[in-house]
């Protein structure tokens, strides 16, 4: 089989997981302390920042300082994976995530040159059961719609919304103050995709208003469940959109959950805070190695590796997800 199935758990105070290929299951106790691995998720956050702010001031990133914490998460999370990828010709890997591990970028993880993302694509999913629900979700629509809110702080949104204009044919746009909470439900019924760009927030004291800045209001998580997806791809080119609240039960609440309950197929949305110029540039090369028919899971593997050949910084190529079917 050219898929398999990670699913993280917590046994005994340690992180275990199960792997699941051609049927069966096998469960890895003992894998990893949390703890360690949120120390090194820490460090890599960090790291990440720090290279914000250094290519602000002009000053050249730091590299090796990210690529060593995600070498090391991959030591920790992957272990048992890596074996399993060279020993079988897998294409797709499923990742159901634990607690704090919905933070970590699971396709990036591994040393530099040979992360997940340089062997396989990396679907995320908040369990197997809702992955199974997405792939149930089909559109027969060929319709595309973008929407970009332009911020004052973020210049390339208007021509993220151009590029993408000229390049998806037959898009609807809805820009600036045309890009109204009911103007943008009225268009994503029945799209086949939808795309945001604008200034995304996280609110962790209340998960469900977290949003993405329109017009006249924020389009949050409640509001989003309101949407007629009816099996569209979502694609959030906005800040924070993945990160969630993980309740006792493991229910996450934030944005994903908002557009998988109006109905999403796949909604693609970022682990951290988006570099305006690289995100331009990713989703240009999404779309369009979408419209050439790969699925999105693909598509995104293809355009992040594009843009790390060209921005090798992990802070820039990879803060983008495909949670859903894939």
């Amino acid at each position: 089989s050219g898929e398999i199935e990670l699913l993280y758990t917590m046994l005994d105070g340690q992180i275990a997981l199960f792997v699941r290929h051609d049927e069966r299951i096998e469960l890895h106790r003992g894998l990893a302390d949390l703890g360690a691995v949120v120390v090194e998720l820490d460090a890599f956050a960090d790291a990440g920042r720090r290279a914000l702010a250094a290519q602000t001031a002009g000053i050249r990133p730091n590299l090796p300082r990210a690529n060593v914490r995600l070498a090391r998460l991959g030591e920790l999370l992957l272990g048992p994976v890596w074996q399993l990828l060279e020993q079988h010709q897998v294409t797709d890997v499923t990742v159901v995530p634990h607690g704090p591990l919905h933070a970590v970028p699971f396709h990036a993880l591994g040393p530099a040159g040979d992360t997940l993302i340089d062997r396989v694509a990396v679907t995320v999913a908040p369990s197997l059961g809702v992955q199974s629900q997405c792939a149930a979700r089909r559109t027969d629509s060929a319709r595309t719609v973008v929407v970009g809110q332009a911020q004052d702080d973020l210049p390339g949104i208007g021509e993220e919304v151009a590029a993408l204009g000229r390049a998806i044919p037959g898009a609807v746009i809805l820009e600036d103050g045309d890009a109204t909470l009911a103007a943008v439900a009225e268009a994503a019924s029945g799209a086949e995709c939808l795309h945001l760009a604008s200034h995304g927030i996280f609110r962790p004291e209340a998960p469900l208003q977290s949003g993405v800045r329109l017009a006249d209001g924020w389009l949050t998580a409640l509001r989003a469940s309101r949407l007629g997806l009816n099996g569209a791809l979502v694609v959030l080119s906005c800040c924070d959109t993945a990160r969630t609240t993980v309740s006792a039960g493991e229910e996450l609440l934030g944005l994903q959950r908002g557009f998988m309950q109006a109905g999403a197929r796949n909604v693609v949305m970022s682990l951290w805070p988006t570099p305006d110029l690289a995100t331009g540039d990713l989703m240009l090369a999404f779309h369009e190695a979408r419209l050439s028919g790969l699925r999105p899971i693909e598509a995104l593997r293809a355009a992040q590796l594009g843009v790390r050949a060209e921005h090798p910084h992990p802070w820039w190529w990879a803060p983008f997800i495909v949670a859903g079917a894939g």
